[in-house]
Order: C-alpha cells, then sequence, then structure tokens
C-alpha cells in the first residue's frame, strides 16, 4: 500500500470469507479477497473511516473518527449507512485468558 493511500485501521470478516478494510487518511473502504487480490473499493464521504461493522443481516455501518482530527469535515464522526453485496458473520464472545 503506498503512503497515499491511508492506513489500515478497523477492519471485519464478511460471511463469504473476504477481509473490509476501512483506511484512515483515505476517504475508503476496501474488500479483499481471501488470497489477498483487491475486489471492491468504497469511496466515503469522510476522510478518516476507522471501522466497518457488516451485520448478518443489515447493510454495513461505517464509522469515521473524529478525535485528533486536525480539520474535520461535516461527516468526521459520522456513523454512514452504505448497501453492501454481502452479509456479515455471527458475533461471538470470547472468554479465554490472556
Amino acid at each position: 500500500m503506498r503512503d497515499d493511500e491511508g492506513s489500515p485501521d478497523g477492519m471485519t470478516v464478511d460471511a463469504e470469507g473476504c477481509l473490509w478494510v476501512a483506511l484512515w487518511g483515505a476517504g475508503a473502504v476496501r474488500r479483499y479477497h481471501p488470497d489477498g487480490h483487491l475486489l471492491h473499493t468504497l469511496t466515503v464521504t469522510a476522510p478518516h473511516p476507522t471501522s466497518v461493522c457488516l451485520p448478518p443481516t443489515q447493510s454495513p455501518v461505517r464509522h469515521h473518527g473524529r478525535h485528533g482530527v486536525k480539520n474535520p469535515t461535516a461527516y468526521s464522526g459520522a456513523v454512514l449507512d452504505f448497501p453492501a453485496p454481502v452479509r456479515g458473520t455471527a458475533g461471538s464472545s470470547w472468554r479465554g485468558r490472556l
């Protein structure tokens, strides 16, 4: 990844095993195939996406950071909802030891 492509931030895996990555500083979310090749880039209205949420029965929600942003936009810190081609996976809890 080049410097002008932002920095990887929050990630999730969808029901097809593909990785979704929020790109801080790039205003984009990318979807990668399990073999690593890029499938799709979604441009979003906020410059600093921080996470990707793909609920099992809803469209994905991307939350965008505002903390520490020197020049926030109207969409900085907003929760944005976009349609997705796939569903997320069911959540699970972990009760192991650290």
